[in-house]
């Protein structure tokens, strides 16, 4: 039987590590049970629980003596009561944001105290994560199935020159390290409001270039990105077979360029998508609301997307030019990396890598203007990469 293309491959498994993050449903997920001798010495030993948006919290506080206790409650919310208890109860549904409830308890008589908290509700998230994985795993089936059916040669080509277990694998070991050691997510928190010495104003689009510079900033996203590039042109290059193949056989060479171009961006904007999802509905992420979802945070996710295009489509023209060099391979990744960082200053398709500086008055062009602008610079590089391959001194094996 023939084995899966990689391609396939990878939208499955993606479909899967969303299941894997959002669980089976269940009607009550037990954050904390535990017991503690709180005292006034070291009253800020705390216990973080996450709440994800449309969840309903509760947390029971038992006390083994009625002795007054200062319980303090922040994160999502503040709550700070002081008296003697032997039972207290605090539940809230959370339904316009997601993020942490700390708890800390303190008292002069230190005594056993339990704390239970647990989450029930919360299935907008989890249908969020079953469809964004329905849709990743049908999509690997509708690609295996037209590509088997139709045999595009270069496409063909493309999609086995990637390893699976070169790519895909290590990918999602990255991943989860990222999310394992996050804390708060990958939404940023965003306040610009008027301040003492510049007075400033809400805007919807510095909201969006906000959010897609946290995506593409450092720690972010783009460390998996600059991996995705590496991995997939070094890859390639492994093929040298392949490529002695093309130089002495003739070969279209923009249906070859097209090929590429698809198959690399697709490759790495569904870890993007991945990602996004992952950083913003499950547990430990940070989403502030179905409001900013569709008003920003859905503009943000295609503004990215397309400038994921751009850095590919700058990889795949670097490479022909330099005709497949192994030093050529580092100079995206490095461009990517020196401008995001700051060292040096941002070429068109990076300029959303930095963030707000809330120190400065800025006056936003329009969302649609900021999303065009990126679609030119797209038009501009396939523009090059068309005639670049047109060139006569272009080697096919390239």
């Amino acid at each position: 039987m023939k084995r899966p293309y990689t391609i396939t491959i990878a939208f499955l498994l993606m479909g899967m590590i969303c299941l894997s993050f959002v669980g089976l449903p269940v009607s009550k997920k037990v954050l904390a049970d535990v017991t503690v001798r709180n005292t006034s010495i070291n009253p800020f030993d705390q216990i973080t629980v996450y709440v994800n948006i449309g969840e309903t919290v509760y947390i029971l506080i038992q006390s083994s003596s009625p002795e007054t206790k200062i319980i303090y409650i922040s994160g999502i919310e503040e709550i700070h009561y002081t008296g003697q208890i032997l039972n207290f109860q605090y539940n809230r549904t959370f339904s316009d944001r997601s993020g942490f409830l700390s708890i800390s308890i303190s008292s002069d008589n230190p005594a056993p105290t339990r704390i239970y908290a647990y989450v029930e509700g919360g299935n907008e998230v989890r249908y969020i994560f079953y469809t964004a994985a329905a849709l990743l795993i049908l999509t690997g089936v509708v690609l295996e199935i037209l590509i088997r059916r139709h045999k595009f040669p270069y496409l063909e080509e493309e999609i086995r020159s990637i390893s699976i277990v070169g790519i895909v694998i290590p990918l999602f070991l990255i991943v989860q390290f990222f999310f394992r050691q996050s804390e708060i997510g990958y939404f940023v928190n965003y306040d610009y409001s008027p301040g003492i010495l510049i007075t400033r104003y809400y805007f919807v689009t510095l909201h969006i270039e906000a959010i897609a510079s946290q995506l593409l900033s450092r720690f972010g996203y783009r460390d998996v990105l600059i991996y995705s590039i590496l991995g997939l042109s070094f890859m390639r290059s492994l093929y040298q077979k392949r490529l002695k193949v093309y130089r002495t056989m003739p070969i279209s060479t923009l249906k070859q360029y097209f090929a590429r171009v698809s198959i690399w961006t697709g490759i790495s904007w569904v870890f993007f998508t991945l990602y996004f999802l992952i950083g913003g509905f499950s547990r430990n992420g940070r989403f502030p609301g179905y409001g900013t979802f569709f008003s920003v945070h859905i503009y943000a996710y295609f503004l990215v997307s397309i400038v994921i295009i751009n850095l590919i489509i700058l990889h795949v023209n670097v490479l022909d030019t330099l005709q497949m060099t192994r030093l050529s391979i580092l100079v995206v990744p490095l461009l990517i990396l020196l401008s995001s960082d700051g060292t040096i200053s941002p070429i068109p398709m990076f300029e959303y890598f930095h963030p707000v500086n809330w120190n400065v008055e800025y006056f936003p062009v329009p969302i649609s203007a900021l999303i065009l602008k990126q679609l030119s610079y797209t038009l501009l590089l396939l523009l090059y990469g068309v005639l670049n391959r047109k060139r006569s001194g272009f080697r096919t094996g390239s």
